[in-house]
Formats: structure tokens, C-alpha cells, sequence
């Protein structure tokens, strides 16, 4: 082999190892960015489950809430109406007019007319 080959392989394998130098470098980069991206897509999927998991637990803790006071609201009203009958069947015994007792008791005059008067 004379010294211009030497040199043409010498240079070859520089130049060879540059290039693999560069690829490494420059893969190094895409396989970077292209882990980047794929963190960020499976973070936003793993964020936007998680985030449902706590809308659905934090909007079944209001649920809760809300119902409860409807139903505490409800209960009232009935005990309310309830509490209203036994007063005007009270007062249809005791012989008070269905419209003072509806003014009264804040029952209609055809509820009234449903309890009956004596």
C-alpha cells in the first residue's frame, strides 16, 4: 500500500467517524424530541383521565350536597303540609269556615273540601 492510500483510508475513517459522530449527535436530538412529544401526549392523556376521575368525584360530593338539601327542603315542606292537615281537621272539628281555615292553614279551599267537614 503506498502512503496515498494510507492517507485515502485514514481520511475515509475520519471522515467515517465524523459522520457517526453526527448521527449519534443528531439522533440523540430526534430521539429527544420525539420522547418529548411522546411524554407530552401520554402526560395529557394520563392528565385528562386523572382530571375526569376528580370531576366525577368532586361532582358526586356536590350531588350529595345538593341532594340533601332538596331532600331536607322537601321534608320540610311536607312536615309543613302534613302539619297543616292535622291542623285543619282541628279546626273543621272545632267548626271553623273551610275559607278562614284556608287563609289560616295556607291549604287550598279544595283540599279543604277533599278532609271532609263533619
Amino acid at each position: 500500500m503506498d502512503v496515498i492510500e494510507i492517507v485515502k483510508k485514514q481520511a475515509v475513517e475520519r471522515a467515517l467517524k465524523k459522520g457517526r459522530q453526527e448521527g449519534i449527535k443528531e439522533g440523540r436530538q430526534e430521539g429527544i424530541k420525539e420522547g418529548r412529544q411522546e411524554g407530552v401526549k401520554e402526560g395529557r392523556q394520563e392528565g385528562i383521565k386523572e382530571g375526569r376521575q376528580q370531576g366525577v368525584k368532586e361532582g358526586r360530593q356536590e350531588g350529595v350536597k345538593e341532594g340533601v338539601k332538596e331532600g331536607v327542603k322537601e321534608g320540610r315542606q311536607e312536615g309543613e303540609l302534613d302539619k297543616g292537615i292535622v291542623i285543619a281537621r282541628k279546626m273543621i272539628q272545632e267548626g271553623f269556615s273551610l275559607d278562614d281555615i284556608a287563609k289560616l292553614t295556607d291549604l287550598s279551599p279544595d283540599d279543604l273540601q277533599k278532609l271532609g267537614k263533619p
